[in-house]
């Protein structure tokens, strides 16, 4: 596909006849037929080694399916195939923080860089983050270690959610990312 992709508020998702298998030859994914609406929650539960993150890795275009395909549907129902280029209409969090060495605000800005402070605070009040933020020694310019370090793993989890909350991207995935709180 083109890197010339539309600019999308929301996307749905679409699993065609998706059948997967790692290297061990063991299906994860036998024909799966998902379909979420654009502006539709989903969740998928279930215990582990079942496929949900490997859903995931298919939606990114981390893996391709062995057969089938998987799309992004825009509201007039046109279709896109997933691509490297297709990824930047999704915003990831994982299980565990992603943070990095920096202020909150620097983190923050990672999901999108020209955030207001305005933006930032209505982000991190979304993810519950606001009033401990607050209460660090410099507030939202205090300076955190890798993966968090200074916070609890559930502070850094909810700061890592205000980011996402940020980027405003058409698809938000949480993978786990409650984990913690």
């Amino acid at each position: 596909k083109s890197d010339n992709l539309p600019l999308l508020d929301s996307a749905g998702i679409s699993f065609r006849n998706v059948c997967f298998a790692y290297a061990d030859g063991k299906k994860v994914l036998d024909k799966i037929n998902v379909e979420i609406l654009p502006g539709q929650l989903a969740a998928l539960v279930g215990p582990s080694g079942e496929g949900k993150t490997t859903m995931i890795r298919l939606l990114l275009a981390l893996i391709q399916p062995a057969e089938g395909n998987v799309y992004f549907i825009d509201k007039q129902n046109r279709d896109y195939e997933v691509s490297a280029s297709t990824r930047s209409w999704i915003t990831y969090v994982p299980q565990g923080n992603t943070l990095f060495s920096g202020s909150i605000t620097e983190n923050l800005r990672s999901g999108k860089p020209n955030a207001t402070p305005d933006e930032m605070e209505t982000a991190l009040r979304a993810a519950s983050a606001w009033d401990f933020v607050q209460e660090l020694p410099q507030g939202i310019d205090t300076v955190i270690g890798e993966r968090g370090m200074g916070l609890s793993e559930g502070q850094a989890q909810r700061i890592a959610i205000a980011r996402a909350f940020l980027k405003k991207a058409p698809v938000l995935i949480l993978d786990e990312a409650t984990s913690a709180l």
